[in-house]
């Protein structure tokens, strides 16, 4: 097997609200139980998606070492996002969506009966392609509207300044805004919008943060930004990370684990790890291991483009 690659089995040990709201517990008062601890703070089994009677994703398996990232590339229309929005259940806003399969947090079925999906919203942080600040609420009240939800953490008014300070630190806004916290965020500018999105999911201290394409509507310079301010996130908070991109230089430079999925009916193909130091440098993109990795993931997404495309044509 190459040294890049790990098997995509669900019994491989591998490395690695709506908006982010927060980590209120999905039964009752607590997700984990000390019987349910595991090495994984993410699992997936055996997971198929349906819209109705369409199959967008088929026997995924997967799993997610806390505290690492992991990055879902592929073809067009392959069901990398619809995978990502199963681990918080937001595919589920979409009528005649359902799954087969599991979706573990930290041991625990997120699809159990018991389980509100909207406390599994909380828990889990989300960040989206395009920015979505709330649009009549100021810059600081975008930063704590997840907190403020927070009642049954007993989380205090008090300790929103620090909060908001952290967050919008953590996103490297704070310099750009601590002067007009009360002007609305949705003045602020695409990539300055983005940040806010991101110290919103981390203002609540979520385990885990979801990205679907968060930087693919900014420009270059912004989008390079982007990544270095993302693996700064990353490493002051311990957050577990899974995003999905189509620059594939984007997900090699960020993540520990790159999935490749294949064409409709979207499934894993293949998983690489990325063995290059941390800190990351972008500089790394013109070495050696960085090049072979590309190579890999392009021919593949290559291949399967290709496949699809003849398929719809038969």
């Amino acid at each position: 097997m190459d040294a890049h690659r790990t098997s995509v089995s669900s019994d491989t040990a591998t490395d690695p609200t709506v908006e982010a709201t927060g980590q209120e517990k999905l039964v009752t008062s607590s997700i984990v139980s000390p019987e349910a601890v595991t090495q994984f703070r993410i699992e997936l089994k055996n997971l198929d998606i349906y819209y109705s009677d369409f199959l967008a994703v088929q026997g995924v398996s997967l799993q997610v070492r806390p505290q690492s990232v992991m990055s879902f590339i592929g073809p067009s229309g392959c069901g990398k996002s619809t995978v990502l929005r199963s681990i918080d259940r937001m595919h589920e806003v979409t009528p005649g969506a359902r799954v087969s399969g599991q979706v573990l947090l930290d041991g625990e079925d997120i699809y159990a009966p018991n389980v509100d999906p909207v406390l599994v919203r909380r828990t889990i942080g989300m960040v989206f392609q395009r920015p979505n600040p709330f649009p009549t609420m100021s810059i600081y009240d975008n930063v704590i509207a997840g907190l403020k939800l927070e009642k049954s953490r007993g989380v205090k008014k008090s300790s929103f300044d620090d909060t908001v300070e952290r967050s919008l630190q953590g996103a490297n806004l704070w310099d750009e805004v601590k002067d007009r916290l009360d002007r609305p965020g949705a003045g602020l500018s695409g990539g300055q919008q983005q940040r806010l999105c991101i110290a919103r999911a981390i203002a609540v201290e979520p385990e885990v943060l979801l990205m679907d394409e968060p930087f693919g509507a900014l420009d270059a310079q912004t989008r390079l930004m982007m990544q270095e301010n993302l693996l700064s996130i990353w490493s002051e908070f311990g957050i577990t990370v899974v995003f999905v991109t189509h620059d594939v230089d984007e997900s090699i430079f960020l993540a520990d684990r790159v999935l490749i999925m294949s064409a409709s009916p979207g499934s894993v193909i293949d998983d690489l790890n990325v063995t290059l130091p941390r800190p990351r440098d972008p500089a790394m993109a013109t070495g050696s291991e960085f090049m072979a990795l590309k190579k890999i993931c392009l021919d593949q997404i290559r291949a399967e483009s290709l496949r699809a495309f003849e398929q719809q044509n038969r």
